[in-house]
């Protein structure tokens, strides 16, 4: 096993310990965060943490859309390479992700995307991009929702709310018209199961849950020492 192999194991069991993800579901009767069938999941980007929790979260083999400007940095690629992460150009015409996507797919790996495409910390959402729903339907892989609460406290619990998995039909007749609205719904579904997570996370007594404070803050000020 490599260092890049060993480095994933590591981080992904720090999120487990640090981070305690806590699901809630849109349907009580398929409660799993195992994805044995390879899906396209989706879900809304409020912090840099919500790729590695997730993939650190979820059970099956999972590869993740990272931003290319990411993924090509020296300290980060030797980990994001040996994770099955793909990288994707944000602000170009890149359709290699789509060819590495389609084939992870196809070798039994689920995609996990973030549509927006960047984070967003004012708790709101981006409009969604439609690379997700194309992959959907060039490969027929279902898609989840993941809907994050965007709360992160160390050693408290974080909360995501997963809906139920939606067929996709295969084709290859795609209209960039259909794309578009499938994310717009698409769209509306991941704000629902947010506001869930959210909605649970805000019962939850205060000394126990994550509420946006310290972590989140820092993470913001980093970002922005980034840009």
């Amino acid at each position: 096993m490599g260092a890049g192999k060993i480095a994933v194991g590591l981080i992904k069991g720090y999120m487990r310990l640090v981070y305690r993800p806590r699901f809630t579901y849109a349907d009580e009767s398929l409660q799993t965060e195992n994805f044995d069938k390879p899906s396209v999941i989706i879900a809304n980007h409020c912090d840099h943490r919500d790729a590695v929790f997730l993939m650190a979260s979820l059970g099956g083999k999972i590869s993740t859309l990272t931003a290319r400007d990411w993924y090509e940095k020296p300290q980060y690629k030797w980990v994001l390479k040996d994770a099955g992460c793909i990288p994707c150009d944000r602000g170009g015409l890149d359709t290699e992700w789509l060819r590495e996507a389609r084939e992870a797919i196809a070798n039994g790996r689920s995609v996990l995307i973030f549509p927006e495409g960047h984070t967003r910390h004012d708790g709101e959402m981006n409009e969604f991009k439609s690379g997700f729903a194309l992959l959907a339907v060039m490969t027929g892989a279902p898609v989840v929702c993941i809907g994050l609460s965007g709360r992160y406290r160390k050693f408290r619990h974080t909360y995501a709310c997963i809906g139920t998995p939606t067929p996709t039909e295969r084709t290859l007749r795609i209209d960039s018209k259909s794309l578009a609205q499938e994310s717009a719904a698409y769209r509306e579904k991941v704000d629902n199961l947010r506001r869930r997570a959210g909605a649970v996370c805000a019962a939850v007594p205060a000394a126990e849950r994550a509420d946006v404070g310290a972590d989140n803050k820092e993470n913001e000020t980093k970002e922005r020492a980034e840009i």
